[in-house]
Formats: structure tokens, sequence, C-alpha cells
């Protein structure tokens, strides 16, 4: 079914906007489209967040962590399966207690202001979202259940969560002393 112009109008319109960052009071008004669409277009302007740095800075700052650490993440994993054979998922729950000992000590940091913006984004979102795994932590205690081995599951399950969260609060210590 092809668009009637003023919905081809507005699609084009909005895509423009989208592709050309402009800030958030000039999108669409969708109670009144046609005429937000006829509003004049300000080129060259930037979407800023409330740190005022651009969110496509940002997003590559989190894509390059998020490499980074999910790059590290399968390396350790896969030196713990060379090292350590086990029912026990050493190599996710290895990896996600370190992760939370590095972003309960970035934490820690940020909070006393020793941490930029783009380091703070750098490293916890990217690359401790990179590095740590929910998902593979749910998939392996899965197939541990399904597997009969119902305590091991539960087992990783109590283990991460405790040591987890032992390792924020020790990484926010550890933090606290050098700043």
């Amino acid at each position: 079914m092809p668009f009637r112009s003023a919905e081809r109008a507005l699609i084009l319109w909005w895509l423009d906007d989208f592709f050309v960052n402009l800030s958030p009071d000039e999108r669409i008004d969708f109670k009144n489209p046609r005429q937000s669409a006829r509003a004049p277009l300000r080129r060259g302007a930037k979407w800023r967040n409330k740190e005022d740095e651009p969110m496509l800075k940002e997003f590559l700052l989190v894509g390059a962590g998020s490499f980074m650490g999910g790059g590290l993440r399968y390396l350790v994993s896969k030196l713990m399966r060379l090292w350590i054979t086990s029912d026990f998922p050493l190599g996710t729950f290895t990896v996600n207690v370190l992760g939370c000992l590095i972003i309960g000590f970035l934490t820690g940091l940020s909070a006393g202001g020793r941490l930029s913006p783009s380091v703070k984004i750098l490293l916890t979102t990217g690359f401790c979202g990179g590095f740590t795994t929910f998902s593979t932590f749910i998939n392996e205690t899965s197939l541990l259940a399904n597997d009969d081995r119902r305590f091991m599951a539960v087992f990783t399950v109590l283990a991460s969560l405790l040591f987890g969260v032992l390792a924020v609060f020790a990484g926010q210590q550890l933090a606290k002393y050098c700043r």
C-alpha cells in the first residue's frame, strides 16, 4: 500500500531527524505531526545526554570496552577450562566474580570523582558489561539442572551471588584506599 505524500514526508523527516541527531526538543510532535513536520530543520546540532557528551562517542566507547571485555572473557574462560576440569562452571564464575570486583572498584573511584564520565562508561558499561556474562551463567546453571546435577546448579547460583556481592563490596573498599 503506497504512502500518502504527507506520511512519506513525515517518515523522511523522522529519518533525517534520527540520522542527523537533532536535539530531543526538535523531535516529531506525534499529537500534531503536520505542524512539527513543517518546522524548520536545524542541521549540525548534536543530541547530547546529561553529561553533555555526544551519544556517538559514548556508543563507540561502550563498543570498544565491550570488545575488550568480551575478548578477555573468552580467554579467561578458555584458560580455566584448560587448567581445571570440573562440573562447576569455573570460567564463567571467575569472570563474573572478577567483573564484580572491577565494577565495585570503578564505582568506588567514580564516587570519589576519580573517573571522568567517558572512562566510567568505557570501563563499567563497556568493559565490565562485555567481560561478565549473566546469560552464560544462567545457561550453564540450567544445563547442570537438566543433567540431574541440581545440587551443583544450586551451588553455582549461591556461590555466584555470594562471591559477586562480596567482590563488589571488596572493590568499593579497595577504591576508598586508592582515593
